[in-house]
């Protein structure tokens, strides 16, 4: 039985330990999406001008980004469970291709592990 509850204790910190990466993913996932979407609209002065602003911080915004798919990776791999088998692919998934999602994959993402945080 010792080995039960540890393991859902395991399971239980890598899943809350998922909900806060994939939180700090939102905001600059937006920030990138938001901006790639008016970027090609823009002159160059204004290019210029956004590119030498403090508020720009798009390498920031990546790093950001890779940081916390990072973090993403040690507390998926500590869900061995057959029943986490599709999160676990899904979050392989976007690690891969997160520039190629759109930002709300990150609450579908979330949503999925907090269902599994509810059977917990």
């Amino acid at each position: 039985m010792h080995t039960i509850a540890s393991s859902s204790t395991i399971e239980d910190t890598a899943l809350n330990q998922l909900v806060t990466s994939l939180d700090a993913l939102i905001a600059p996932m937006h920030f990138l999406d938001e901006l790639q979407a008016v970027w090609g609209d823009l002159s160059d002065e204004a290019r210029a001008e956004i590119t030498s602003s403090r508020v720009y911080r798009e390498r920031d915004h990546e790093r950001s980004i890779e940081a916390s798919l990072e973090e993403l990776r040690e507390p998926s791999e500590q869900l061995r469970g057959f029943k986490y088998r599709g999160l676990r692919k899904s979050i392989k998934q976007f690690r891969m291709h997160w520039k190629a999602l759109e930002p709300d994959q990150v609450k579908i993402l979330k949503a999925q592990v907090k269902k599994f945080l509810e059977e917990v």
